[in-house]
Order: structure tokens, then C-alpha cells, then sequence
């Protein structure tokens, strides 16, 4: 049993594809290194409202905020 551990914050970055999809205006575009990454962030669009595509560029994948 352990004491005085705080409880983080539920806005906390909890996941290691955090981006801020509320700072992607449409026609923006995100990075991501690995095919997982770029389509867990163009879930994360669509579960918000947003809609995304995902296309293989140079070494990783990018997502475009596309409405």
C-alpha cells in the first residue's frame, strides 16, 4: 500500500500519440513514423467530428485534417 500519490490530471497526455487535433485546421497535416500512429490520430479526427485521410510519405505517414 502506498500514501500521498497524487492523482494526475484526467487531461493529462496519457498516450503516446497525443496531438492536439483542436490545432489542426483543415488542410494541416501531422507526421507520424509508423502506420499505427497515423491511424490512431485519424481515429482520434473522426471520433471528434473531423474527418482525415492518411497517405505513405517519404520515410512514415501523414494525416491531413481534410473537413
Amino acid at each position: 500500500i502506498e500514501k500521498n500519490i497524487p492523482i494526475p490530471d484526467k487531461r493529462q497526455k496519457s498516450s503516446k500519440y497525443y496531438f492536439d487535433i483542436y490545432s489542426l485546421e483543415v488542410g494541416d497535416s501531422v507526421f507520424c513514423a509508423t502506420q499505427s500512429m497515423a491511424s490512431a490520430r485519424c481515429l482520434k479526427l473522426k471520433r471528434h467530428g473531423f474527418k482525415g485521410t492518411t497517405r505513405k510519405w517519404e520515410n512514415g505517414f501523414r494525416v491531413w485534417r481534410t473537413e
